[in-house]
C-alpha cells in the first residue's frame, strides 16, 4: 500500500507551477517537466570552484540541463575532461567535450551550451571505460534529508 502523504510528482508541480506564477525561470520556458533553469543559476554554479573536490577532481561528468551550463563552463575553464550524458544514450554514455586548442573565452562559452555539445564532442561508447572524479546533477526539488527530486523520468 502507498503511504498517505504528498508525493514526489506533487512536489514537482508545485514547484513548477510557483516558479512559473512568480516569474522565477529563465529560458527555456515553461519549466514544466525538465530541471527548471531558474533566475540566478549561472551565479549559483559559481559556488563549485569554492569546493575542495572540484578543486581535486580531473574528470567531471555534468548533466545537460541549461542550468548546468555555468559548472559546465567551469570545468573547462579549469582543464579539466567534461563529460556530458547523451540525452537517452542515443548515441553513446556520454559526450567529452574537447575544445579546440587555444580556445578562447567566447569558444569555451559555447563549447558548455547544448549547441557546444553537438559541436565540440566526441561521442564515449557504452563499453568505454571512464574514471569519473565528480557527478553533477540537477534538481526539481531536494528533500529534507537531501534526497534528489528529479524531474520524474529516473
Amino acid at each position: 500500500p502507498r503511504a498517505v502523504g504528498v508525493s514526489k510528482q506533487d512536489i514537482r508541480e508545485q514547484i513548477w507551477d510557483h516558479m512559473e506564477s512568480q516569474n522565477l525561470a529563465d529560458f527555456p520556458r515553461p519549466v514544466h517537466h525538465r530541471i527548471p533553469n531558474f533566475k540566478g543559476s549561472y551565479l549559483a554554479c559559481q559556488n563549485i570552484k569554492d569546493l575542495d573536490v572540484f578543486a581535486r577532481t580531473q574528470e567531471v561528468k555534468v548533466d545537460p540541463d541549461k542550468p548546468l551550463e555555468g559548472v559546465r563552463l567551469l570545468a573547462l575553464q579549469s582543464n579539466k575532461t567534461l563529460l556530458v550524458p547523451t540525452p537517452r544514450l542515443r548515441t553513446g554514455l556520454f559526450n567529452k567535450i574537447t575544445p579546440p586548442p587555444g580556445a578562447t573565452k567566447d569558444i569555451l562559452r559555447k563549447c558548455a551550451t547544448s549547441q557546444g555539445v553537438r559541436n565540440y564532442s566526441v561521442p564515449i561508447g557504452l563499453d568505454s571505460r571512464v574514471l569519473v572524479d565528480l557527478v553533477v546533477v540537477g534538481s526539481v526539488a531536494v528533500s529534507e534529508k537531501g534526497w534528489r527530486i528529479g524531474k520524474g523520468e529516473g
